[in-house]
Order: C-alpha cells, then structure tokens, then sequence
C-alpha cells in the first residue's frame, strides 16, 4: 500500500508554481521540497515561468517511475529528491530551448544594442566596451571587447555541492558577436541575435550548456567529462571538437568541422565526421548530408558566405549581422537565388552593393533600420 506521505499532487505543484503563491500548509514533506527546487531552478535559469508542457511532463512521468522502485521511503526520498534536482534541470532545460524562436526575438528586440551578461545572482553586466574584471565567491572573469574568459572559484564546487550548478546566461543582440572561454577551457563564439546559458564550474560527470540562436564550438578535449550541448530538439555530445550550432530557422543544423559529434533527439541518433551536416526537423526526425563546413562557419571567420541561396535567406542573415530589417515589396523577390562570397564589411552598404552587382535588377533602399527591396523593371 502506498504511504500517504509519499503521494505527489502534481497538478497542485504546477498551479502554485504559475500562480506564484506560497506553500499551503496541505503541502506533503515531498511536495515542499520539490516545489523547492523547481523554483530555485527556474531562477537560475532565468526564466519568467515554469513550463506547462514538455518540461513539467518529463519531469513528472521520470520522478512517478523512480518512486514505483524504491523500497524504503526515507532513503527514497533522499535519493528521489536529490535526482529530482537534476531532471528539473534537463527537463526545465528542454522546455526553455524548444522556444528558441521566442527568445532569439526577444534578444532582437531589446531597446539596448549590448551584449549582456546575466549572473545567476541577479546581476546584469554589460560586456563588449572595454577591459573588466569581475571576482566573487564563484567565479573570476576577465573581459574586453572581443569576449571574456571564465575561471571556477576554488569555492565554486563547495557552493554547488556537486547537485545543482549556478548557471549564467550571455546574449548577444544583432549586430554583434562574442567570445566565451568556459571554466574548462572550452571556447564559444556567439553569432548576432544568440544566447548561451552555462554553469560557472562543471560539476558531475558531464559538461553541459545550452545555445540558442548559432555558436561556434572548440570544445576542449576530455574523455572523462563528455562536453554536451542542448539546442531545440536534440543535444550534440563531443569530447574534443569544432562545430557550428544554427537554430535560427526551425528545427537545428549542425556542422562538423573536426572531431566526431554524436547528435542525439528523442527519436533519432546519428555519429558525425568532419564535413558532414546534420539538420533535425521540429519533430525530433534527423537528415545528414555532405557540405562545404565554410557555408556554416564563415561568418565565425569573419566573412559572408553564401552558395546558391535564396534572398530571403541571405537577407534573414544580414538583418541579424548589422541590425537591419528587411522588407519585401514583392515576396516572389525572396525566392531569387544568389552567391556572395566577400571579407564582412563593417557597414551594410558594401554587402547591397554586391547584390545589386550581381545582375538581380533589384531597386534597394535603406531608410533608418529599414532595407526595402523591389523589383525594378
């Protein structure tokens, strides 16, 4: 017979967690401590609220079934709750990167043009303008104009006690890109209108962060802490690797450049070499083809690069480089099909320039933050 205690009313935890209210006192002991950790999780991880679907129901169906095997409650308990923390992390994790478009807008559209860093104590920092150095408890970081280099407190782990880690979240607006050291080592470079959401130290057997919009890895190598990376459906594994991370359209495209990377979904696994793509569509299904690596990671090389590809496409891309929005007077005109390959300009200009050139009969005018592109027959 199940002990009363041990019940978990779990659409009553999800009601207090979206309406923000205190703990009743018709909470259960199991109930306080989950509704606990949930929400110091969904601090960390800077979220507005909980999630309602994918997030909440994983997390509910893997805690019901640890609770169906465990024997002795006390000891259940302990051990439940302590895995409890990590699946509202991978769970909470899902939830947030499967509204990547959500975000990537939300980055978009801020009033200011920095690129800003979100401590998980609260802590707003502005990055990108000059030399700075910040050191706390948790960590020590030096940055500048280019990027910034994390370094683990020695009491970063004592913090942490190895069961929750203390996440931090790097944006990075249109128009601009940025550089991240890891504690580890690893490095990451941010294209425009993208987050990254890491932990100050790497606690446990893995290392693991979180991308939305594109990055560029070299991930340090170390066999005995696999480096995982989660970005909409499916979550790439390396050891010791350089690839590029694009969710800006739906679904995900990764590009192997060095290494060997393992892109796994709910549904689908597949192991990739240097040169091939793998794109995962929405539904979790994953496609893998040969490419030129540069069509994916020119722009961490400082150029434009487009092979054969549609306006709207090329266009999509320069609107997030220079902070630019583009506007159609005929939408069959996004469907035109066109190859640029130059050294990034500092100015948008230049880049129109080229498209005019290329024969398009295309009028382009910019008008404040505006581009208007339209047939000129």
């Amino acid at each position: 017979m199940e002990n009363k205690d041990n019940h978990i009313d779990w659409d009553k935890l999800l009601d207090l967690m979206e309406r923000e209210i205190t703990q009743p006192a018709s909470l259960t002991k199991d109930e306080k401590a989950l509704l606990d950790n949930a929400r110091e999780m969904r601090l960390r991880l800077n979220m507005d609220r909980f999630p309602t679907d994918q997030g909440w129901e994983r997390f509910v169906a893997t805690t019901k079934q640890e609770a169906i095997h465990t024997k002795r409650r006390k000891l259940y308990f302990w051990r439940w709750a302590a895995a409890a923390a990590v699946l509202l992390s991978v769970g909470v994790s899902l939830w947030w990167l499967n509204t990547k478009k959500q975000a990537a807008q939300k980055i978009a559209k801020q009033n200011t043009n920095q690129i800003m860093l979100r401590r998980a104590t609260g802590a707003i920092v502005v990055l990108g303008k000059n030399t700075q150095t910040i050191t706390d408890s948790t960590v020590h970081i030096q940055a500048d104009i280019h990027g910034a280099v994390y370094t683990a407190s020695a009491k970063n782990s004592k913090i942490a006690q190895g069961v929750l880690n203390i996440f931090d979240t790097l944006e990075v607006p249109r128009g601009k890109t940025y550089a991240l050291q890891l504690p580890d080592g690893s490095k990451v470079t941010l294209n425009a209108a993208s987050k990254l959401i890491f932990p100050e130290a790497f606690e446990g057997n893995k290392r693991q962060v979180y991308v939305v919009g594109e990055a560029y890895f070299d991930i340090k190598h170390d066999p005995s802490k696999p480096f995982v990376v989660h970005a909409a459906q499916a979550e790439m594994t390396v050891l010791g690797t350089t690839f590029d991370i694009n969710t800006f359209n739906k679904g995900l495209k990764t590009t192997l450049v060095s290494g060997k990377l393992m892109v796994s979904t709910a549904t689908s696994k597949v192991l990739l070499a240097p040169g091939d793509q793998a794109i995962c569509d929405e539904a979790g299904s994953i496609s893998t083809q040969k490419v030129d690596a540069r069509l994916s990671t020119a722009w961490y090389h400082g150029d434009l690069f487009f092979d054969n590809e549609t306006l709207g496409t090329i266009t999509r891309a320069l609107g997030r480089t220079y902070n630019y929005d583009f506007e159609f007077k005929d939408a069959d005109l996004e469907g035109i099909r066109l190859t640029l390959d130059m050294a990034r300009p500092s100015s948008i200009e230049e880049v129109l320039k080229q498209i005019r050139l290329t024969g398009t009969k295309l009028k382009i005018n910019i008008n404040g933050r505006t581009v208007t592109v339209q047939d000129d027959h």
